[in-house]
């Protein structure tokens, strides 16, 4: 069974697509370096004991690319997560508030302006929290 979305995963939502953005540019960083696939002392491609600097350059560098494919793996089934957890929100108005305070990223202030047309916060703090307690209980990783 998969894990259920917390409060605490929704509130990370802006910094994991920060950090998506991050390693996305951290991978096409690592190719600048590198101007031509290392090759083997007898010319051929062959994975074997890096014996020069580019081919050990080269082993570093693919490492890093599968630890952050691995990180960006991860992230990305953690957003699908969430946006499933969403659009799965029985209460539109709650889903409302959710996709534009935790995915758009507009203030608690401002999300409610939106929805109910004044800027009390704690009217949409609340009803994210009273969904949240209904459809997991009272201790839902807050």
């Amino acid at each position: 069974m998969a894990k259920e979305i917390t409060l605490e995963d929704l509130r990370k939502y802006q910094s994991i697509k920060e950090n998506l953005k991050a390693i996305q540019m951290e991978l096409n960083a690592l190719y600048y370096p590198v101007s031509s696939v290392p090759m083997t002392s007898d010319g051929s491609t062959r994975p074997s004991l890096p014996s020069s600097p580019t081919e050990r350059a080269f082993f570093r560098i693919e490492a890093k690319k599968a630890r952050l494919e691995a990180k960006q793996a991860e992230l990305d089934d953690l957003i699908d997560r969430i946006d499933a957890f969403i659009d799965d929100v029985e209460d539109h108005h709650v889903a409302a508030i959710m996709r534009m305070h935790f995915v758009v990223g507009k203030s608690w202030r401002v999300t409610c302006m939106q929805i109910y047309g004044y800027p009390d916060p704690d009217i949409c703090r609340m009803a994210v929290r009273r969904y949240m307690e209904k459809r997991y209980g009272k201790n839902n990783g807050q």
